[in-house]
């Protein structure tokens, strides 16, 4: 669990580091094993407008969410309470404290290098990462528009979200409203005959 997990919080920091859009497919079905090294897979996703899998949260949420599902070997459906923790994760209690400051506020979670500096992932070496010269990773200036327009793309379709959520809310209050006022019309009506 502990390499593993910081190897999956380096693939998001370097995915982070290279202007990738945010990474909201981040769950077990999307991380795979070789030979010991957890790879990430779905990276398409958000490039083809793929929509994530509930529940959908930012990299750092969804790696809470994983590391839960490695150490306690089933998935959360939603943020944990601090007793589900203590209750599940009592004979792990570093893996308890990252997920702890993780989920104690989710509109405000730690970043990526806060957790690569907890007592669970700070000591881990990872040898696959030696040597290599991240400097020759770099995108083109035409994949660094396309990343660009996906972003701004991908944070426009949430705030779309947001706004039809709020709207379908208001229909619902104006249709309730509206047969409030019939039920109360068809009342007054038949009180006066």
């Amino acid at each position: 669990v502990q390499r593993l997990g910081r190897q999956i919080l380096e693939a998001l920091l370097f995915l982070r580091d290279r202007s990738f859009p945010p990474f909201y497919h981040l769950h077990s079905g999307n991380v795979i094993l070789q030979n010991g090294v957890a790879r990430l897979a779905g990276l398409e996703n958000p490039l083809l407008g793929i929509p994530p899998r509930p529940p959908s949260v930012p990299d750092v949420l969804g790696f809470g969410y994983l590391l839960f599902e490695m150490t306690a070997g089933y998935e959360l459906p939603s943020p944990p309470s601090p007793a589900h923790l203590q209750l599940e994760l009592e004979r792990v209690p570093r893996v308890a404290d990252v997920l702890r400051l993780i989920f104690q506020d989710i509109k405000q979670p730690p970043s990526i290098e806060e957790l690569l500096c907890c007592d669970l992932f700070r000591g881990v070496e990872l040898r696959e990462l030696r040597g290599i010269n991240t400097t020759q990773c770099r995108f083109g200036p035409e994949v660094l528009e396309l990343l660009d327009s996906v972003r701004v793309a991908t944070m426009a379709s949430s705030s779309k979200r947001n706004v039809a959520r709020i709207a379908e809310s208001r229909q619902l209050e104006d249709i309730l409203e509206e047969d409030a006022e019939m039920n109360d019309s068809e009342t007054l009506t038949e009180v006066l005959r």
